[in-house]
């Protein structure tokens, strides 16, 4: 009997190198999440938020 532990998450960055794609023909596209500006006048996407400040409650 295989080890229950063999399935769980793995945060050692090695043990995902072996990674296919269940089907070859279609390949994973993936978004990127982040947005990176073109220019520095374009502005954010309106559900952007971004803090520079770490607010404390009390």
């Amino acid at each position: 009997m295989g080890s229950l532990l063999g399935v769980l998450p793995s945060f050692d960055p090695l043990n995902f190198n072996q990674l296919r794609p269940s089907d070859p023909s279609n390949p994973c596209k993936l978004m990127p999440v982040t947005y990176h500006s073109s220019h520095i006048r374009t502005p954010p996407p309106p559900d952007q938020v971004i803090t520079t400040e770490t607010k404390f409650t009390y």
